[in-house]
């Protein structure tokens, strides 16, 4: 569906770096514009586990990074206050940036292995608990 709104090339399951990710927007000059990674909640160490992976699809030119986590548990509260806690304490963790509401995260993060260099990450928690 993004392809009939915007004028570059979006792609699903995309190679990337060394692997393939979930979500790919490149600008028509080929460049990349965004790279997202969609998993499950299924505890902080999956959402770390995550912002690893994404790490491994992006190269160094690569600044906007998303996580697309969708959450089955009833209690999305918990998880927002567990997923920011995972978060700040991942080692690439630089900032907290303001986020357009609560089941949004915003950071600056650094690179693996450039501390100079810096990406911004969006984390949307997506509820979608299983009915009772």
């Amino acid at each position: 569906n993004l392809n009939t709104e915007y004028r570059g090339q979006v792609t699903a399951e995309a190679f990337n770096g060394e692997g393939k990710t979930d979500i790919l927007v490149r600008h028509p000059e080929g460049r990349n514009l965004f790279i997202g990674e969609c998993k499950f909640w299924d505890g902080p160490r999956s959402l770390t586990d995550a912002l690893d992976q994404v790490f491994t699809y992006a190269t160094w030119r690569d600044t906007k990074l998303c996580l697309i986590i969708f959450v089955r548990a009833r209690a999305l509260t918990t998880v927002i206050k567990s997923a920011k806690k995972a978060l700040e304490d991942h080692e690439q963790f630089m900032e907290w940036k303001q986020a357009a509401d609560e089941t949004e995260l915003r950071a600056t993060i650094r690179w693996p292995g450039d501390e100079d260099r810096l990406a911004d990450l969006n984390v949307f928690l997506v509820h979608t608990p299983a009915p009772r």
